[in-house]
């Protein structure tokens, strides 16, 4: 019971995706040889966290439609513990990421904007940017890849924009592309037809295989940037490929807020035990 109550914590608090923020963050610092940034990890960490208990709370109060399922269940009955961990959180990450929003403001703001109006209405409009045609799915891959990549790389890196940079940031923009698929499935049957994502276009089926696909091409990337045959990548596009493979509707949320989320960590993990 306690081992429950412990890992519904974890998992639906969102801790669980901000350590596989943090480990998609390490993933930059690893393979351009640049030193651990602890404070950056702390933003990294409390950013990601905020920012999705707070699109949580966004559609439990707005959109009473998609929060079906036992994760906003849970939200409902311990909100007031979200809320306060919510405020925390965003009060930490406006403290750790002073210098950083002096700095690279332009970047900080685009991913604010991204995150804030992937939930809230736009101005002026009854929509908000997850409810575009096509757009939802992309979105998701560019905020990550400007949030751990891009912005670690422009203040520990040297910044410059090079073929290494773009070949590792397309191969990890395929891998969440990837990795967020399976949220679509689960989805398919909730979200409206005029948000037309991919498993709504194509087909569960073919879009499983897609995100396969993706994935397995994110690693190959990741192969072609390290320059060299690595176990840890070869074992990871094996792991994740069995995930994606068992991917259904009717699959728990547990397998996509646990399993497919922790392909985040794994990589990383895999990567330097091998």
């Amino acid at each position: 019971m306690l081992f429950r109550t412990v890992l519904n914590v974890i998992i639906y608090s969102n801790i669980w995706i901000g350590l596989g923020a943090v480990s998609f963050s390490l993933l930059y610092f690893q393979c351009f040889n640049v030193p651990i940034d602890n404070q950056f990890l702390g933003f990294i960490f409390t950013a990601t966290f905020f920012t999705y208990n707070f699109q949580r709370l966004v559609k439990l109060r707005f959109d009473k439609d998609a929060t079906n399922g036992f994760r906003f269940s849970w939200i409902q009955a311990n909100q007031n513990l979200v809320i306060s961990l919510t405020v925390l959180s965003g009060s930490i990450c406006a403290v750790l990421s002073y210098g950083y929003v002096i700095r690279h403001w332009h970047l900080l703001a685009i991913i604010a904007f991204f995150s804030f109006f992937y939930v809230w209405r736009l101005p002026f409009s009854k929509y908000n940017l997850r409810s575009i045609p096509l757009l939802k799915i992309y979105l998701v891959g560019i905020t990550w890849i400007f949030t751990c990549i891009l912005l670690p790389h422009l203040e520990f890196g040297h910044g410059k924009i090079d073929e290494r940079l773009i070949l590792f940031a397309s191969s990890l923009f395929l891998f969440i592309i990837a990795i967020t698929i399976p949220f679509d499935i689960r989805d398919v049957d909730k979200d409206e037809a005029e948000k037309r994502t991919i498993p709504q276009l194509i087909g569960v089926n073919r879009a499983k295989y897609l995100a396969i696909l993706l994935y397995c091409l994110s690693h190959i990337g990741l192969m072609f940037f390290l320059g060299f045959w690595d176990y840890g990548i070869l074992i990871s596009a094996i792991f994740g490929t069995i995930v994606l493979y068992f991917t259904k509707v009717e699959r728990t949320d547990n397998y996509f807020s646990i399993l497919v989320d922790s392909l985040l960590i794994t990589i990383f993990l895999l990567l330097n035990l091998f």
